[in-house]
C-alpha cells in the first residue's frame, strides 16, 4: 500500500480523533451526551495506531520479542480493548490526545501539507515545550490506576480491565523512557512528603507502602531524610 496515502489515514484518523474526543469534552455543557462521541473517539484513535504497526511492520517486520515492546501495540490493545468493551475514561483517553496533538505537529511542520510559515512557527514552538507536557500525561496514565482502582470497588469498572491496565502501565513502563521519569518524579515527590514533619503518621505509612509498592518501578532512590515530629 502507498506509504503517502497510509500516512494521510493517520493524519486522518488522529485529527479525527481529537476533534471527537474534544467535543466529547464540551457536549455536557450544552447537555448533549458524550458517550456516543468518545466511542467514535476511541474508533478513530484505534484506526490510527493500527496503521502505524502496519507502517513499523513493513519496514521491520515484528516478531513474538519485539512486538509487545512496541509502544503502538501496546495502545492499540488498550484501545481495542476499550473499543469492544465500550469502557470510556478520560483519564485514560485524555493522554494519548496529547501525545497525537505532538504527534500531528510534527507531521504537519515537516510533512507534505503547505502550511503558512506563521502556523509553521507556531508549531515548532508548541513542539519546543512537548517534553514537560508529555511527561504530565504519563503521570496522569499512572493516575488513573488509583481511578480504575475506586470505580472497580464502586462497580463501575470489570477487574479484568483493571488488572488489564495495570499490565499495561507495566509494559508501558518497560518501553519508555517517559513513563519511567513520570514514575521516579511520583516517588521523589511521595517519598518527600511522607518525610515531612507535617504529614500525619498514618498518612506517611500510606504514602511508604505506596512507595514500597512502587520500588520495583525505576532506579532506587535516595530517600529524603527527616525527623518526623513526635
Amino acid at each position: 500500500m502507498n506509504a503517502t496515502l497510509l500516512q494521510q489515514a493517520w493524519f486522518f484518523c488522529h485529527s479525527t480523533f481529537i476533534s471527537l474526543y474534544v467535543v466529547s469534552l464540551i457536549s455536557p455543557v450544552f447537555g448533549l451526551s458524550s458517550q456516543s462521541m468518545q466511542l467514535f473517539a476511541t474508533l478513530f484513535a484505534t484506526l490510527g495506531y493500527m496503521i502505524v504497526l502496519y507502517q513499523t511492520h513493513m519496514v521491520t517486520p515484528f516478531n513474538k520479542t519485539t512486538i509487545m515492546k512496541n509502544e503502538n501495540t501496546l495502545y492499540f490493545i488498550l484501545l481495542l480493548n476499550m473499543l469492544m468493551t465500550r469502557t470510556n475514561f478520560g483519564s485514560i483517553v485524555f493522554p494519548l490526545m496529547v501525545y497525537s496533538i505532538f504527534h500531528i505537529a510534527g507531521y504537519l511542520i515537516s510533512g507534505p501539507y503547505a502550511i503558512s510559515m506563521n502556523m509553521k512557527s507556531r508549531l515548532q514552538n508548541l513542539v519546543s515545550i512537548q517534553s514537560p507536557i508529555i511527561i504530565m500525561a504519563a503521570k496522569l496514565e499512572v493516575v488513573s490506576i488509583a481511578s480504575l482502582l475506586v470505580t472497580y470497588l464502586s462497580g463501575k469498572t470489570p477487574l479484568y480491565f483493571f488488572i488489564f491496565y495495570v499490565w499495561f502501565i507495566i509494559n508501558r513502563y518497560s518501553s519508555s523512557a517517559i513513563m519511567k521519569t513520570a514514575f521516579s518524579e511520583f516517588r521523589v515527590g511521595a517519598n518527600q512528603i511522607a518525610c515531612s514533619s507535617k504529614c500525619p503518621k498514618i498518612l506517611s505509612n500510606l504514602i511508604q507502602s505506596g512507595i514500597n509498592a512502587l520500588s520495583r518501578f525505576g532506579t532506587t532512590l535516595t530517600h529524603v531524610s527527616a525527623n518526623k515530629s513526635q
